[in-house]
């Protein structure tokens, strides 16, 4: 799969939903795009602890930069 636009992934770790492993078996197939991943702490299926909040948030505002300038 051939994309052009820069991705980013949040995975959470206690997330047995969509566990990392399975984001991966995709990501691994895109070309000639940057793909950033993220592990977001004590958190499982959807980001609602602070400190999962505090990690995207954070995640996201480093994409930006990154890849916005």
């Amino acid at each position: 799969m051939k994309m052009g636009i820069p991705s980013k992934i949040s995975a959470l770790v206690a997330d047995q939903w969509t566990p990392q492993r399975l984001s991966d078996l995709f990501l691994d197939k895109l070309v000639n795009v940057k793909v950033t991943r993220t592990t977001l702490r004590n958190e499982s299926h959807y980001p609602i602890e602070e400190t999962a909040l505090a990690d995207l948030r954070k995640a996201i505002l480093q994409f930006i930069e990154e890849n916005m300038g």
